[in-house]
């Protein structure tokens, strides 16, 4: 039985809840982009550290259509789906 002292069994739990929200949001951006640009594809930067950030691809032509920033997913999170859709199609604004 592992036995942890109390402080690493914090640090362990905020460590599940944060990979839980970043993936929550990570299927919130893949849905809504998938509503507003068809055959797009959505690549995650797996550099980002706790941050997210994308970039829309073109799935026909492999061309790339937009790239985010760095957003912190508690923060998305907060946003609601129209919020989210609006951020993305400024993103996209006149290159789809």
């Amino acid at each position: 039985m592992l036995v942890l002292p109390k402080s690493d069994w914090y640090d362990f739990i905020a460590w599940v809840e944060i990979t839980k929200t970043t993936h929550q949001q990570r299927c919130r951006i893949q849905r809504i982009v998938g509503e507003l640009v068809p055959n797009a594809e959505v690549v995650f930067d797996q550099d980002a550290g706790s941050m997210i950030r994308y970039r829309i691809d073109d799935r026909p032509s492999g061309k790339i259509i937009a790239l985010s920033g760095y957003d912190v997913p508690s923060v998305i999170a907060d946003w609601s789906d129209d919020d989210l859709r609006e951020r993305i199609r400024a993103l996209v604004a006149g290159r789809t």
